[in-house]
């Protein structure tokens, strides 16, 4: 059966601490690259903007006015909310 023994003298005994080393330097690397990319990007987003520039951005038409007035439909709503809301039409009685 596989005996399952805790405490530090086992990792000694292991390899455990060059093996703990060994990781924690190659962590520390990737995150020292990183983070040496992401202080570079703006720089090289500068020279890939010059080689691919933007593209100009679209202009927004004017809209075209409307062709009939929306106030007596505006007017109607209102009349049929009013109505609605007062439990029906006023001045029919």
């Amino acid at each position: 059966m596989i005996d399952f023994q805790t405490g530090l003298q086992n990792i000694t005994d292991g390899q455990g601490l060059p093996i703990a080393v060994a990781g924690m330097t190659i962590v520390f690397s990737a995150l020292t690259l990183i983070s040496v990319f992401i202080a570079l990007l703006p720089h090289l987003l500068v020279r890939v903007a010059a080689v691919f520039p933007e593209a100009a951005a679209a202009v927004p038409r004017q809209r075209a006015p409307a062709a009939e007035d929306l106030a007596p439909a505006v007017a109607a709503a209102v009349a049929a909310y009013h109505a609605a809301r007062t439990g029906g039409a006023q001045g029919t009685g």
